[in-house]
């Protein structure tokens, strides 16, 4: 789901590391969790937007999982840092995951 009125609000920058954040998750979800339902919402949030991944796959522990050694994880959080936003993972074994990034506004790359 997208609403096109968003990406104009956002820096060209911005939104080619949205797009990224979204591809990164959609790819984790059908790779290591197999799973086979995977949603990606874009809607407006606060000052900003909101980026939401949600998938059925095996979950994880996020506190139990090194970064580095999961690259897309990674470079998820660093992407979401880049433009001035923030990487939240939800998800435990069995239960899917929920990735939310929020992007303010105002936010300089």
């Amino acid at each position: 789901d997208h609403d096109d009125t968003l990406t104009l609000k956002l820096p060209t920058e911005h939104v080619r590391h949205v797009v990224q954040i979204a591809r990164e998750a959609i790819s984790n979800a059908l790779r290591h969790a197999k799973a086979s339902r995977v949603a990606i919402l874009l809607k407006r949030w606060k000052d900003g937007v909101r980026l939401t991944g949600e998938d059925n796959g095996a979950g994880f522990s996020p506190a139990q999982v090194d970064h580095l050694a999961h690259f897309g994880l990674t470079n998820m959080a660093t992407r979401a840092q880049r433009i001035g936003g923030a990487l939240h993972i939800l998800s435990a074994a069995g239960k899917g995951t929920r990735i939310v990034v929020d992007i303010p506004q105002t936010a300089s790359s």
